[in-house]
């Protein structure tokens, strides 16, 4: 009885969380680099590092067992299961603290409202709304942090030797898988090492915790190296190649990015406390306890429920509410220190606080619960007050964010690349700057539109790898390079040159009303970088340029600045 009464709960949870996120969600693709999963995961491809390898896999089956149009739809909605695989997680989390930490016959109906609405109130906060509508991988990890904390309690728990030592097998492989996600549970075993201390010091001191534990990393670690097979496989997007051992380790270590980008934390890029804290607490108050909703005063009871929860687990165990706080503590500094946010940057990194505010979730759902385990049953009056204001949380949540998530009729990142490419020439040569390239790769390559046109990311074209890519891949280019040809295109000094293409294209097509054998354009290249370097790019194209004299037609959607002047010469 008490199971079926637990699993009408975690239904009524589900049914509803996943109503808003697909009445809500993204029926086309996104902004940014989040148009690459969708690629990916249709050809089985490797995206910008460091990727998202487990979610790449699961997106491939997903379209495999799927027939939505446009294809992409269908991993929004995907999206949506991995929030509620999360909310269920949340859910078993509380139910696993409450029954440690009162009798089991103190826990009734009510309790399971509570941490229903509790882990409503979560569900329906901004970030984590966002991310349960748009297929990227930062719901998939979130899904993953909500499985290790599951974990984390378990081993807190645990009494026998034998099934801590089996725990610390699984936590450390869990750990290591989500490097193939996305790498932001790492930021978890600070906590976890803090946990390991007050349970027990000794632990550390035995051979088969760091037998168990360093297996258990390197077996979840090494499920990445499948992105060296995806690789050879040669699929439409593959970032990086990584498809041998030195690739793979530059792809892993973000060497296109620089290498230390992983690593320099010390160096702050803003003020730890004035910028990059405020901006955690605003983000914070933003999804939890803000003034600016419907239900402004109702706002506050979350941080009330919080509160209360904390009371109460430090009353019911004084250490494991020391455990769960250091945890919050610990992982939520960890987040602002690593991550170390530039004062307003050009794009939110609210995503990266998902890990922690989950952990805080625990507390708002363990509160709300524990306020009707506690409660006398004569108190029928005080019962429905709670009611009726656990029902107003999630709801206000609703209000507030509704209008703004609603993104099920925005389509204009799949507008804007359907008109840049119905509005090409035929066999057209299309340079595009930065991540606006993968919104309009997605609508040629997965939804098949203009598939006679070469899209060329002017960004990559500073990479050697993307230029030996696209001389495999675009066999119709007019440029034909050899590796050793490739390897002399690189950032170096440069000097003001001029230089001329012989115009050997379609004079009616590109609009000129002169008629002469001899027509050339004239192109001044100066340096491009600080005065007195080129980029590889500028090379690039150049040489691109010049071997196509004009048969193509070639269009740029960022205009660099030594092709804004041309000069049409008669000869």
């Amino acid at each position: 009885m008490y199971k079926r009464v637990v699993s009408t709960f975690i239904t009524f949870v589900a049914i509803v969380a996943l109503g808003v996120y697909w009445s809500t969600a993204y029926q086309t693709i996104t902004w940014w680099d989040n148009s690459s999963y969708p690629i990916a995961a249709n050809c089985l491809g490797v995206e910008l590092p460091p990727g998202s390898l487990i979610l790449t896999i699961l997106g491939w089956i997903v379209l495999k067992l799927t027939f939505f149009d446009p294809k992409v739809f269908a991993l929004n909605l995907f999206a949506g299961l991995l929030a509620v695989g999360t909310l269920v997680q949340l859910f078993y989390i509380a139910l696993l603290l409450l029954k440690k930490t009162y009798p089991k016959n103190n826990i009734n109906t009510l309790s399971l409202l509570g941490i229903s609405f509790g882990v409503l109130i979560f569900a329906f906060s901004e970030t984590f709304w966002t991310y349960a509508i748009q297929f990227t991988p930062y719901m998939l990890t979130t899904c993953m942090t909500a499985i290790i904390l599951y974990q984390l309690l378990r081993f807190w728990f645990e009494d026998g030797k034998s099934k801590i030592i089996y725990s610390i097998l699984i936590i450390s492989f869990l750990i290591g898988l989500d490097f193939s996600i996305h790498r932001t549970n790492a930021l978890l075993v600070p906590g976890f090492i803090c946990m390991i201390m007050l349970k027990d010091m000794k632990l550390f001191l035995k051979f088969k915790f760091w037998l168990y534990g360093c297996t258990g990393l390197i077996v979840g670690l090494a499920v990445h190296l499948l992105r060296m097979p995806m690789a050879l496989a040669k699929p439409i997007i593959n970032m990086n190649n990584p498809d041998n051992f030195s690739r793979f380790y530059d792809y892993v270590s973000l060497k296109q990015y620089g290498g230390g980008f992983l690593t320099d934390v010390f160096t702050r890029k803003a003020p730890i406390f004035s910028v990059q804290t405020m901006d955690y607490l605003n983000v914070f108050r933003d999804n939890f306890i803000s003034l600016d909703s419907p239900l402004a005063l109702v706002s506050l009871c979350t941080g009330l429920f919080a509160l209360v929860g904390t009371y109460y687990l430090f009353k019911a165990n004084k250490k494991t509410g020391l455990m769960l706080v250091m945890l919050v503590v610990v992982t939520t500094g960890m987040t602002i220190f690593y991550f170390n946010i530039q004062e307003n940057f050009f794009r939110t990194f609210t995503r990266h606080y998902l890990p922690s505010f989950v952990i805080f979730s625990i507390f708002i759902s363990y509160g709300a619960s524990v306020l009707f385990t506690t409660v006398k049953e004569n108190t029928k009056v005080v019962k429905i007050i709670l009611i009726f204001i656990l029902f107003l949380l999630p709801l206000n949540q609703v209000l507030r964010n509704y209008k703004t998530l609603d993104c099920s009729s925005d389509s204009y990142a799949s507008d804007y690349a359907n008109n840049i490419l119905e509005s090409l020439r035929p066999n057209a040569i299309l340079f595009i700057m930065g991540d606006v390239y993968f919104p309009i790769l997605y609508m040629q390559q997965v939804e098949g539109k203009r598939t006679d046109v070469d899209i060329l990311n002017i960004s990559l074209c500073n990479t050697q790898w993307y230029m030996q890519q696209l001389m495999s891949d675009h066999y119709d280019l007019p440029l034909r390079l050899t590796d050793d040809e490739i390897s002399k295109i690189r950032f170096k000094t440069w000097e003001d040159t001029t230089f001329d293409i012989q115009f050997e294209g379609d004079i009616d097509a590109y609009q000129l009303s002169v008629v002469d054998s001899s027509l050339s354009t004239q192109i001044h290249l100066p340096p491009t970088n600080a005065g007195k370097y080129i980029m590889s790019q500028d090379l690039f194209i150049q040489k691109l340029l010049h071997a196509n004299r004009w048969k193509r037609p070639v269009y740029f959607t960022y205009p660099l600045s030594w092709l804004k002047k041309m000069h049409v010469l008669k000869g």
